[in-house]
């Protein structure tokens, strides 16, 4: 009668035959090796629709933040433009009543052109001061020569869409800017040194 051989370490038994299909498989060096199923693995990174959802989202943001800043802009310009106009409507009327008390004369024309609406010119000895509607640049122009060379020109911005006039009656000289919008307007005043002519 035989005696039962021990198995080999490098040998499998039948019972650990049942393990090589489980996850713990034995190795021949008698140590266990593990197999990470799928259900084991944790999942890393993005898919393809959560990325492009992302720069989808991104997009519309970005698309939102530009219009907002725009905007912004947009009435940023317009209140410096609207600051603007104030300003120069003051230096104009300070201007207009300056030239009307150290003039003699005053001389009205209204030979307009597609350039310029209108001209008004004062007459200080051999200096003269010129008033000119610049329809193309929406602006006043007030020109100062002597002698017939230009020694000064300043610009008077006013708001878009206004009409102006300037007339004089006596001595009175008087600048009239209708704005955009119902009964709205500026008049400015200025008074001759020594009278004026009618137009």
């Amino acid at each position: 009668m035989t005696e039962p051989v021990a198995a080999k370490p490098d040998q499998q038994t039948p019972a650990s035959n049942a393990d090589t299909t489980s996850d713990h498989a034995p190795s021949k060096f008698g140590t266990r090796v593990y197999f990470a199923t799928d259900s084991d693995c944790k999942r890393s990174g993005f898919t393809l629709i959560e990325t492009v959802t992302m720069f989808s989202l991104m997009s519309v943001l970005a698309i939102s933040s530009l219009s907002i800043l725009n905007a912004i802009s947009q009435n940023g310009i317009e209140l410096a433009q609207s600051h603007q106009t104030r300003r120069d409507a003051l230096r104009l009327a300070d201007s207009v009543r300056e030239d009307a008390a150290t003039s003699s004369n005053a001389n009205p024309s209204n030979a307009g052109n597609a350039i310029n609406q209108w001209s008004f010119t004062f007459e200080k000895g051999k200096t003269t001061t010129t008033y000119e509607w610049m329809t193309d640049i929406n602006a006043i122009r007030r020109t100062e020569r002597s002698d017939g060379e230009t020694i000064r020109t300043d610009r008077f911005l006013l708001p878009r869409g206004a009409k102006t006039k300037m007339t004089i009656d006596q001595n009175t000289i008087t600048l009239q800017v209708n704005l955009p919008g119902k009964g709205r307007q500026w008049v400015m005043e200025g008074t001759l040194s020594r009278g004026g002519e009618k137009p």
